[in-house]
């Protein structure tokens, strides 16, 4: 079963990456950035990432599948930015 987000769903995520960008140029005071797109890109794929481990409570395979992603990928991207799913599994699952 797949959903798809409406579109205000959607303008509130592009906002809040926004409103987080528009937040970080003014806090640059006037320098400029370095590597800006790489620098977002792995903030906002970190955020997605670690939401979505705790929607799945850890499960990667669900998350890979939400994702469109191949498990194998998406272990190697968490690897990557240092989540480990065991840490957003509740206590009681096994």
């Amino acid at each position: 079963m797949s959903i798809s987000l409406n579109t205000e769903t959607q303008n509130n995520i592009q906002e809040a990456v926004r409103l987080s960008v528009d937040n970080y140029f003014k806090q640059l005071d006037g320098n400029d950035p370095k590597n800006l797109y790489e620098f977002v890109l792995d903030e906002v794929e970190y955020a997605l990432f670690a939401s979505g481990l705790k929607y799945y409570r850890g499960n990667q395979s669900k998350l890979a599948r939400a994702m469109g992603l191949a498990r194998g990928t998406l272990r190697t991207k968490l690897k990557k930015i240092g989540l480990l799913a065991r840490d957003f599994k509740r206590k009681d699952d096994k």
